[in-house]
């Protein structure tokens, strides 16, 4: 029998042998058998043009991406998977049972081809977003809110969010305010119409609520802090709401009550910070960087330069892992000065003085990138580009990977002992812990809130008060030791790297631009006995107030009224001052 258009030798014995089997179906067969293609020969006969777009678009993306795909893996996709299940679409096709490498390929190729088409209007529509199509990572599921009414309104709050929140943690922050959001649905479905009928509703149904959280704390169903993070995200989502217009008639809160609401005493409050902080003690620092040569053997130069410039500058580990390659410059005085991004708070392009230690390890860096990168425009590269999948050095290290790298090393380190012989816990070790040590080295060593504030890039100081704190070597005596604070500074007893301390000369801190360094301030010392008194904020209500310098300056007077300078003047017959309330003579 003649060879048919498109069949190959095996397939034409295959057919032949199938042939005489009662019942065969010779067209499904066709539209479903391999290929038989060889070598770098890929056959896409019999598959639908849009499945055959979706899977060279994907290809394509892959190759951009830097991927490797191996031929024979992609022809066993196409001839064990895709072609077998006759789908129409990519998004059809049922995951391989036992084949990891082919799942992966499907996995990465669909989704490259279907988030190609995606749009926020299409993901609005959808119970199920996936996050790619706002920018983001992951997927956020509103099935589990059953009242239409609410998981409507918490599309919209969650468009909003996601709109105006730039950060690594967005998606996980989303997350947790649609869930504290169902934990208020179950408390409705509670009620005799499911919680359906919005215009009932009232603050016995918030009560409800409330008490439930309770029951299931007092239970040990869940801790203290997953139920003040149920309440407060629920009261974020309610409050936002409001705020959007979603309460006005046509909107989806429309007839909502306006007893239907989570004030903030009703979220629980937060337990007070432990009195030792999450800065690690210079001991555990000085062990950590003599064994920065174990962390670089184990990953790479750039994760080991990451973990420097996290204790050199206090940065959020986000922030140093992105990074652009010219990330370094000048002041008008010569001085180093780093430029960054908070993604955090969404302030783009801040400045921070560093010292010139620092600086040269970004400039060997910069060395390196531009010697493995000599092609790309070097305003494309990054600083610490990833070892994988960056064929452009565009692609930075990823923060969580460096977290869990710096797990991996400090737990293959020895116990990390303190002065006094304690082992200290190595679960406190954590890249963001060097942000923390950062300020807490700066308050200790007297550098003031208005100063240090602005350095750590907070919106207000009570976010940086936290790290003024009594500890219990304050009322010591001053100690006349003065270790080494510079970033690459070593101590002549021990030859270890002791980290930074220094204290800006006449910052320009709320433009995020500054003048130059300073020499380094001294840090405190290590041991309690004889380190130095720590600068305390004092509370208000507490006498004396001591360390006034502090504070943020206090607003000048205005000039006394002439009736109010009268009054401030007069005396009585014995010739006391009277004071301006009552005429009782002020003591």
């Amino acid at each position: 029998m003649p060879r048919g258009p498109g069949r190959r030798h095996a397939h034409e014995k295959r057919l032949w042998a199938l042939r005489k089997n009662p019942g065969f179906d010779q067209d499904t067969w066709l539209r479903t058998a391999p290929s038989g293609s060889f070598a770098a020969e890929v056959s896409f006969r019999g598959l639908p043009d849009l499945v055959v777009a979706q899977l060279l678009f994907g290809l394509q993306h892959r190759c951009h991406k830097g991927a490797r795909t191996e031929i024979g893996n992609f022809r066993a996709l196409i001839d064990r998977t895709v072609r077998p299940s006759g789908a129409r679409r990519l998004e059809d096709v049922p995951a391989p049972a036992a084949n990891s490498e082919a799942l992966t390929l499907l996995n990465r190729t669909r989704a490259y081809a279907i988030r190609a088409c995606k749009t926020p209007e299409g993901e609005y529509a959808k119970d199920i977003w996936d996050l790619m199509a706002f920018g983001h990572r992951g997927t956020l599921d509103f099935t589990v809110i059953p009242q239409p009414w609410l998981r409507e309104s918490a599309k919209r709050w969650a468009r909003d969010y996601l709109s105006r929140v730039r950060s690594k943690s967005t998606s996980s922050h989303a997350r947790q305010h649609v869930n504290g959001l169902a934990k208020l649905a179950e408390t409705l479905r509670a009620r005799p119409d499911s919680g359906l009928d919005l215009a009932v509703l009232s603050r016995a149904d918030i009560e409800n609520f409330l008490n439930r959280m309770s029951f299931l704390e007092a239970n040990g169903r869940m801790t203290t802090n997953t139920r003040r993070s149920y309440v407060r995200m629920a009261r974020n989502v309610l409050r936002q709401a409001r705020a959007l217009g979603l309460t006005r008639p046509g909107g989806t809160m429309a007839g909502l009550p306006d007893d239907f609401t989570i004030t903030r005493h009703d979220v629980p409050k937060a337990p007070e910070p432990p009195e030792e902080g999450q800065d690690l003690p210079p001991d555990v620092t000085r062990q950590l960087c003599a064994h920065l040569d174990l962390f670089e053997d184990m990953t790479c130069r750039e994760l080991r330069l990451s973990v420097e410039l996290l204790m050199d500058t206090g940065r959020r580990p986000e922030e140093i892992c992105r990074l652009e390659l010219h990330c370094l410059t000048r002041d008008g005085q010569g001085k180093p000065v780093l430029a960054y991004d908070n993604w955090k708070e969404q302030r783009l392009r801040r400045q921070m003085p560093i010292h010139e230690p620092t600086a040269k390890l970004i400039l060997a860096q910069q060395e390196r990138v531009r010697a493995r990168f000599p092609d790309e425009p070097p305003s494309k590269l990054v600083l610490l580009p990833t070892q994988s999948l960056n064929l452009h050095g565009d692609r930075a290290v990823d923060s969580n990977h460096l977290s869990g790298m710096h797990r991996d090393w400090v737990e293959a380190l020895p116990e990390f002992r303190l002065d006094d012989g304690t082992v200290f816990d190595k679960e406190k070790i954590f890249p963001y812990a060097y942000r923390n040590s950062f300020a807490q080295r700066h308050a200790d060593a007297g550098v003031p809130i208005e100063v240090l504030s602005p350095l750590m890039d907070h919106d207000s100081y009570e976010s940086t008060r936290c790290y003024y704190r009594v500890k219990k070597y304050a009322c010591a005596k001053p100690s006349t030791r003065s270790p080494p604070c510079s970033s690459t500074a070593t101590d002549s007893a021990s030859g270890e790297r002791s980290p930074p301390c220094w204290t800006p000369n006449e910052p320009d801190w709320r433009s995020g631009r500054c003048r130059s360094p300073s020499a380094p301030a001294p840090s405190p010392p290590t041991s309690p006995p004889e380190a130095a008194p720590a600068p305390a904020v004092p509370l208000r209500g507490m006498r004396p107030l001591l360390h006034r310098h502090l504070l943020p300056p206090r607003a000048l007077r205005l000039p006394r009224r002439p009736a109010a300078a009268a009054r401030a003047a007069a005396v009585d017959d014995r010739g006391r001052r009277l004071g301006p309330r009552r005429g009782h003579p002020v003591r």
